[in-house]
């Protein structure tokens, strides 16, 4: 990992059949958007571009902790008419290891009730005062950076991200981007397969 990026987390998160191993259930879902979110924090579709790829092979957690239940497949930007840029992705939850978290995401997340939460590493953050942009040693300097999704001297504060990695997506209660949600879940395998492990001696 580059150290010169600092991790960060953020809420975030329907259906279609997808011919897959029965042991994985197929999920698409959106990742997040190029707009601020209620924690405050802000892509823009450039950076989105420029990090699209990025989430690929990825670890799928739950809640942010443990156990990391499937893996990104794959991931792409794409916009809507209105010029919103937004990461669309594709992974697989390992439901003959985890059962019962695979049939509550199926059960929940047509509802909203789970959605996704982005994980990522920045770096060269920029932060917005009152809708005014200032770069990472001014924020600094008049102490607003802890402010970020609140307010300051009557102001709102913000941060706008101007590089980022994507490290990871948790299946969570509670986004900050309310828009990004589950797509499809692929359904249930009727016929399970009998489970085998093998060992040496």
């Amino acid at each position: 990992m580059n150290n010169n990026y600092c991790k960060f987390e953020l809420a975030i998160g329907g259906y279609e059949e997808v011919s897959h191993d029965p042991d994985l259930m197929i999920i698409r879902f959106i990742l997040c958007h190029a707009k601020q979110n209620a924690n405050g924090d802000t892509f823009t579709n450039e950076v989105l571009k420029q990090a699209q790829y990025t989430p690929k092979n990825k670890p799928i957690n739950w809640e942010h902790g443990q156990p990391v239940i499937g893996t990104i497949l794959n991931s792409v930007y794409k916009e809507y008419a209105n010029g919103v840029g937004y990461i669309e992705a594709t992974g697989v939850i390992w439901k003959y290891t985890y059962p019962n978290l695979a049939k509550e995401i199926k059960a929940k997340a047509s509802s909203g009730d789970l959605k996704l939460s982005m994980e990522c590493y920045y770096k060269n953050a920029s932060y917005s005062l009152g809708g005014k942009t200032l770069d990472h040693a001014t924020a600094e300097k008049l102490g607003v950076i802890p402010y970020v999704g609140k307010q300051y001297m009557g102001k709102s504060v913000a941060r706008i991200f101007n590089e980022v990695i994507f490290g990871g997506v948790g299946v969570v209660a509670n986004p900050a981007d309310k828009e990004a949600i589950f797509l499809s879940v692929a359904s249930q395998s009727r016929k399970p397969f009998a489970h085998l492990r093998l060992g040496g001696e």
